[in-house]
């Protein structure tokens, strides 16, 4: 409560840090408590200079943080969300919530905007990549990880999106209707976890509607859910240009960002000089901002500027191992782990094939975006993996499809002109000419430019030019495609020669919505030849100057043989290992059309499987793609989007260096037209109807007896578990929990990690309810020959449904089965419980 902390912040490091005291926020004028609502900027809070009250810095996450630049900073980049839930490991996910702790620290932001808690309801989600889960209950448990491991180092975290958004297709407007009852169930779950349990400091409300209010301005929602059933007194902040109404300060909204604000802040003032809105809700909001302000700006006085005791010392290992225990091992018919040749003249050949070999997507795009200090390549971290075994492993790398997709330039074809540097030199002037010193010049490390408001402090956002410079040298000979898009005029000229034009450009959906329609062109180009590339960007107008860029992407010329040449390697190899990926990387602002995997590489799969039966494919996607041909292959390992350290994570669980230990935290179906929400996605005119309601995810198949692919919670290890006889005692709800304990063996050979998940099912209810639905889970390590009990406790929660009549949690007596097993389909053991 405000007054209550003895925190407090500071402007300058030698100026003296006040407290926030009781009866502060009388001391503010109404416009200075109308202030503290808006945004100054894109991604800074109004100070209030008077009263020294400083601005709050928010940036984006959830895999790294970015800070107030997309281009020109760069950050950690961990595993995507997805990857976390796919290690079922919730002390992991609160030490990466503490690596980002320490990031934001380092950068001066106060509040990390994530963990992204919205659910996995449809595969062709365009962020599902940014989501932990289908499930809300693992959703649940690794948010509050993720925000007590941030929030541990005194930054804030900002749970979004609040609530249902689950698509980008019209994500803007689009009407969400979802009954009370899956509300609460579903789709809430994690939202109340991240408030009640991890004492969240902010939440941020979705761009869409519930019900035909816009969740930004949604009463029900912020004042009747969040603030009065869960008492949450954060601050609820808009989404970017999420805002509609200067009434959504009623209905609970407290910061509206970006600014200058366009229904908060001075509007505010404005509205409570009119009468039209009571000075007392302006009085809540600025005390909320006030109570952020004071815990998160410089609040952690008594925090030392150096990593917590428990922090990780090396962020590279613990990206690392974070990423390692989420690949997911689908299938193995024995071929994995691979096994260095006793025969130094007899080596073990693998055929490294694929697109995503050396190209890999490490994360998906948008606002998750950030710019990692280097990525390690399966293809690098495989070969080095085998030059340490002394020779007894051979590497043979080739793509066998085209490059995909087209890709800006980067850091290992470009040089800065002059400089023994890889990158583009990046010079930036005020006006629009080119002319005069540059007010800032910088190394950046690929044709991908990108600015949120002012490239640089000092530019005026709408008098801007910038020119990049370096020298390229492609790696392959013929005819090459060029394609350009900006947010602003831009070209591009080659040895002095212009090859693409956009300074007429046609307004189109890049750059969220503010960037041109891309435009084509082709260039002849000599392998080994240093050509001369200079990109130009020009700022636009100023009713769109929050964001400017420029993107220029290559091609390189296709090569007729590649598939035969790959298949000929596979042929000539112990080991065929495939990378394959979808042709982006998923993104905010799109969902995807389909589940296919493009560019023939599912012929180049197939392909391969037959001239080498000791095929392992490697999925690098960060959504469920159509796996018809897993059958066809020894292997096939799930490896989603694992952040800047990934090549040497799947290296290490390839060679079995680490157990394979990721379970599915989604769905993989067989076809598209057997997931949940298949009959209502995407809507129509302007409605989401959630008609499947409860049944998300596994509880569908489970419910129409569809089998998937591959089923919710399902992963291989390198050895084997065994479950030992079910233990249930009960407890007298809601006091006494439920405990349940199973002693589990590893009767393998290897040590090895299980996820031991623990499902309830309802036997006879008065509503229709899932077959199962996961309620607690253990990851667990164990030597070979070793045993241990795993005890779980499941208190009243675990067995209550939402009563729309009497809305409220209700739990009817009755019989209940516990069931616990490595996925939702392989139960192990289970027993009956009455209450």
């Amino acid at each position: 409560m405000l007054g209550s902390t003895t925190r407090g912040w500071t402007i300058e490091a030698d100026e003296a840090v006040e407290p926030i005291e009781s009866g502060f926020l009388a001391g503010l004028s109404l416009d200075e408590k109308a202030d503290l609502t808006g945004g100054a900027d894109i991604w800074h809070t109004v100070a209030v200079k008077r009263r020294g009250i400083p601005s709050l810095l928010l940036s984006d996450g959830p895999a790294g943080v970015r800070g107030p630049r997309f281009s020109g900073d760069t950050s950690v980049c961990v595993p995507c969300g997805t990857a976390l839930a796919a290690t079922w490991d919730r002390e992991l996910v609160r030490r990466i919530g503490g690596l980002l702790g320490d990031e934001a620290r380092a950068r001066g932001v106060h509040v990390l905007l994530a963990p992204t808690v919205n659910l996995h309801r449809h595969p062709l989600g365009g962020r599902n990549f940014e989501c932990f889960s289908e499930d809300p209950h693992l959703t649940a448990e690794l948010a509050v990880a993720y925000i007590e491991g941030v929030q541990s180092r005194g930054v804030g975290c900002a749970v979004k999106h609040f609530v249902a958004n689950d698509q980008e297709h019209d994500r803007m407007e689009v009407s969400v209707e979802v009954d009370e009852r899956t509300l609460r169930e579903v789709y809430l779950a994690p939202f109340e976890a991240a408030v009640r349990r991890a004492d969240v400091w902010a939440v941020m409300a979705a761009y869409n509607r519930l019900h035909g209010v816009h969740c930004s301005e949604h009463a029900g929602l912020l004042e009747g859910i969040l603030r009065g059933d869960w008492g949450f007194e954060g601050v609820v902040v808009s989404d970017w240009y999420g805002t509609h109404s200067t009434a959504a300060a009623a209905a609970g909204l407290d910061l509206e960002m970006p600014g200058p604000p366009e229904f908060l802040g001075h509007l505010l003032a404005a509205a409570v000089r009119q009468g039209d809105l009571p000075e007392s809700v302006l009085d809540r909001a600025a005390g909320r901002l006030l109570g952020l302000i004071d815990r998160a700006v410089l609040a952690p006085t008594s925090l030392s500027t150096e990593p917590e005791p428990e922090a990780d010392a090396d962020p590279a290992e613990l990206t690392k191992e974070a990423a390692a225990e989420a690949i997911v091992l689908l299938s193995n018919d024995g071929v994995l782990p691979l096994a260095p040749s006793e025969d130094p003249t007899r080596p073990l050949r693998i055929a490294v094939i694929g697109p995503k070999a050396d190209r890999p997507d490490i994360q998906g795009g948008g606002s998750a975006h950030v710019q990692p200090p280097y990525v390690v390549t399966p293809l690098e971290a495989l070969t080095a993996r085998a030059e340490s075994t002394g020779g007894t492993v051979t590497i043979r790398h080739e793509p066998g499809v085209p490059l995909l997709p087209a890709e800006p330039l980067e850091r290992r074809v470009l040089r800065v002109p002059g400089e023994d540097q890889a990158g583009l030199r990046v010079e930036h002037f005020a006006g629009h000419d080119l002319r005069g010193p540059a007010l800032h010049t910088e190394v950046l490390p690929e044709t991908q430019l990108f600015w949120l408001g002012p490239p640089v402090p000092g530019v005026s956002p709408d008098e801007y030019s910038v020119r990049a410079v370096a020298d390229f040298v492609p790696e392959s000979s013929g005819i090459w495609s060029l394609n350009l898009s900006s947010a602003g005029r831009s070209r591009v000229r080659v040895d002095g020669h212009m090859v693409l034009d956009n300074m007429k450009p046609v307004r189109g959906d890049t750059f969220f919505g503010r960037g041109s329609v891309p435009i084509d062109g082709t260039i002849e180009l000599q392998a080994g030849t240093s050509y001369r590339l200079v990109i130009e960007l020009y700022g636009q107008a100023r009713s769109a100057t929050w964001v400017s860029g420029v993107v220029l992407t290559a091609r390189p010329p296709e090569e007729p043989d590649a598939q035969a040449r790959a298949v000929a390697a596979a042929a000539d190899a112990d080991v065929a290992l495939v990378l394959i990926g979808a042709d982006r990387a998923d993104s905010e602002g799109g969902d995807r059309t389909d589940l296919d995997l493009p560019a023939d590489q599912e012929a180049l799969v197939r392909a391969v499987a037959a001239v080498n039966e000791r095929t392992v494919v490697v999925v690098n996607c960060g959504s469920p793609v159509t796996l018809d041909w897993a059958d066809d292959v020894a292997a096939v390992a799930y490896a989603w989007y694992l952040g800047q350290e990934g090549g040497h994570a799947l290296a290490s669980v390839l060679f079995g260096d680490r157990d394979a230990a990721g379970r599915l935290p989604t769905t993989l179906p067989q076809r598209l037209e057997d997931t949940p929400a298949f009959p209502y996605y995407p809507g129509e005119y302007g409605r989401a109807p959630y008609t499947e309601g409860v049944l998300v995810g596994y509880r569908h198949y489970d419910a129409y007896s569809l089998e998937p692919r591959f089923c919710f919670g399902h992963g291989l290890s390198y050895t084997e578990f065994r479950y030992g006889d079910l233990s249930v005692e009960p407890g007298e709800l809601p006091e006494d929990p439920v405990v349940v304990t199973v002693e589990v063996t590893n009767v393998g050979e290897r040590s090895g990690r299980e996820v031991v998940q623990l499902y309830v099912r309802d036997q006879v209810a008065s509503v229709s309810r899932p077959e199962r639905e996961l309620k607690d889970f253990a990851k667990i390590g164990l030597a070979p020959g070793e045993t241990t009990p795993v005890r779980f406790e499941l208190g009243r929660p675990a067995f209550a449904f939402w009563d729309t009549h009497r809305h409220d949690w209700l739990v009817e007596p009755g019989e209940f089965e516990i069931a616990v097993g490595s996925s939702s389909r392989a139960i192990q053991a289970s027993a009956a419980l009455t209450l």
